[in-house]
């Protein structure tokens, strides 16, 4: 009679453990080095939507509207 064995081995995780350790251990500076872009992205993309949404509403209101800056506070 024949068993089946369905599974893996433990010495099959933790090879493949150690695969997925490096790949992650490689990819992490690429990641590090991308993240100040892409919120650098991020925040031109929300200035620009901002602007628009003001200019539209000056527009639709035929009025004057401003854009405040607050450094101190981050907003």
């Amino acid at each position: 009679m024949k068993k089946n064995n369905y599974g893996f081995t433990l010495v099959e995780l933790m090879i493949g453990i150690a695969i997925i350790a490096i790949l992650t251990a490689t990819a992490i500076p690429a990641i590090k080095a991308w993240i100040p872009n892409y919120r650098l992205k991020a925040a031109g993309r929300d200035l620009f939507s901002t602007l628009q949404k003001v200019r539209l509403l000056s527009v639709k209101n035929n009025s004057n509207h401003a854009v405040l800056f607050d450094t101190a506070a981050g907003t």
